[in-house]
């Protein structure tokens, strides 16, 4: 049966259907010869999933009695597989040979979760029509709706949001699906969760909020999207804002929106810097004379006893040390 089993093996790794169904019908043994594990727990099930994706081999090896739910050492299922390498009919025949559709991984994914990251619409419909959970979470609290919501897969975080997936729901380090939508610049999908309810007040563990993501990735419309009176002066962990990491990033256009959005200009971190001093410090020019002419306090000192000017003290931009100086004494 040894023997027999690794040339089974090889009958399967070359993708040889004909010697599969011969070494297959001629095994009085078959139902234990193809439930026999490999390396990493694998068994032919698997190797043919992850191989070739040949159904005809797939179905063949499910007649002879492969084991639908077998389990890798990473607790990895064939359905998982399938998910992966986006093998929708295959995906069907497994879950018609009774597949567990949220059977979970080491790390806590589901065969849903496999096929949001890898993009494979047909696959999360058919899992989705098999009644898969889309709130499950891995180890790290990351759902399918996160996932797919970070990779950019506008279709697949549509569906998920067809199947009341929970928008606001959020992973071990405070992100929600808009923050990942938004770091990858995702502006399709950033309006179709804010239509779904995404709350754009929320934050992550360090405080910053979608707002500031977006600011932060130079995303510039869908910073303009996000745009809220009641958030635009919301601080992280370091008492950052909105308005100074685009001042800092040199984004104009986003400064003047944040300024007629009623940002605070002459509002500190915790080391007492304002917007106007990270725009000097990085030589933001446009952003200074905006800054300057909403008002913005050139006298103004840090915990440190910086001003703008001081933190300009390293640039040539002579433009910007002579409005700073023309503003200071006004």
């Amino acid at each position: 049966m040894f023997l027999h089993g690794l040339t089974l093996k090889n009958a399967v790794d070359t993708n040889n259907l004909a010697l599969v169904h011969q070494l297959i019908i001629n095994d009085p043994y078959r139902s234990t010869t193809v439930n026999v594990p490999t390396e990493r727990g694998r068994t032919l099930l698997n190797i043919a999933i992850l191989g070739n994706g040949n159904l005809q081999i797939v179905q063949e090896l499910l007649q002879a009695g492969a084991y639908v739910n077998t389990r890798t050492t990473t607790q990895h299922t064939p359905l998982m597989f399938a998910a992966k390498k986006g093998l929708d009919l295959i995906t069907q025949i497994l879950i018609k040979h009774g597949a567990h559709v949220d059977l979970i991984t080491n790390a806590g994914w589901t065969a849903l979760m496999i096929a949001a990251l890898h993009g494979h619409e047909e696959v999360v419909i058919a899992l989705l029509g098999a009644r898969a959970d889309p709130h499950m979470e891995t180890t790290r609290r990351s759902t399918a709706l996160m996932i797919a919501a970070n990779k950019g897969h506008y279709r697949i975080v549509e569906m998920l949001i067809e199947k009341d997936a929970v928008v606001g729901a959020q992973d071990i380090n405070g992100m929600t699906a808009l923050m990942f939508a938004i770091q990858g610049g995702h502006q399709e999908i950033v309006d179709a969760l804010l239509a779904a309810g995404a709350a754009v007040d929320q934050t992550e563990v360090n405080g910053f909020t979608a707002l500031m993501f977006a600011i932060q990735g130079g995303h510039k419309e869908i910073a303009f999207t996000l745009l809220n009176a009641d958030t635009v002066g919301a601080q992280d962990i370091n008492g950052m804002t909105a308005l100074m990491l685009a001042a800092l990033e040199g984004h104009q256009e986003i400064v003047d929106a944040l300024l007629a959005a009623g940002a605070a200009v002459d509002q500190t971190e915790v080391d007492g810097f304002t917007a106007l001093m990270y725009a000097a410090q990085f030589d933001q020019e446009q952003v200074v004379i905006a800054l300057l002419e909403a008002n913005a306090d050139p006298t103004k000192e840090s915990n440190g006893g910086w001003t703008a000017l001081m933190a300009l003290s390293k640039s040539e931009n002579e433009k910007v040390r002579e409005l700073l100086e023309k503003f200071s004494t006004q």
